[in-house]
């Protein structure tokens, strides 16, 4: 299994809210990400790599996902 942080905003909070997990792949990692962050953007890193930024789009659960590419 693999190791991943989901880092988000909080509505209302000054302060970001940081959630531990384990996965058994990117996909299920994701699914987790989209049912835990509350607020308007995350970003997933596994294993301390930062794999992805979300957006959500709407108050119906679309969420806009963006890879992030690794610095030169």
């Amino acid at each position: 299994m693999r190791q991943y942080t989901l880092t988000y905003d909080v509505a209302g909070s000054a302060e970001d809210k940081t959630m531990n997990f384990s996965a058994l792949s990117l996909d299920c990692a994701l699914e987790v990400a989209k049912k835990s962050a509350s607020g308007e953007w995350a970003e997933l890193q596994e294993d301390g790599v930062p794999v992805c930024r979300m957006q959500l789009l709407d108050s119906s659960g679309v969420w806009r996902v963006s890879g992030i590419k690794p610095a030169a």
